[in-house]
């Protein structure tokens, strides 16, 4: 995306392919849909394969945070 200065809007619930696509993950609120944050994935392209992201704590620690953000979505409706 840098090189050809264009943005791509991918939209998916597989939390781990929108780390692994990413450079920022905006995670949405539930209703109404509202941003809610922002999570950068501060992993050059040239080091993105999948082999290596999955124990790669940068990786771990968007992910994980994505999906915490997620989950807080989840559970306000439930509560």
């Amino acid at each position: 995306a840098m090189a050809t200065r264009k943005t791509i809007f991918f939209i998916t619930h597989a939390v781990d392919e929108a780390a692994f696509l990413a450079d920022r993950c905006l995670v949405f609120s539930r209703r109404p849909g509202r941003l809610k944050a922002v999570v950068k994935v501060d992993i050059p392209r040239e080091e993105r394969l999948w082999k290596d992201l999955v124990s790669d704590p940068r990786f771990t620690s968007a992910r994980d945070e994505i999906l915490r953000l997620v989950r807080e979505e989840v559970t306000v409706d439930d509560e």
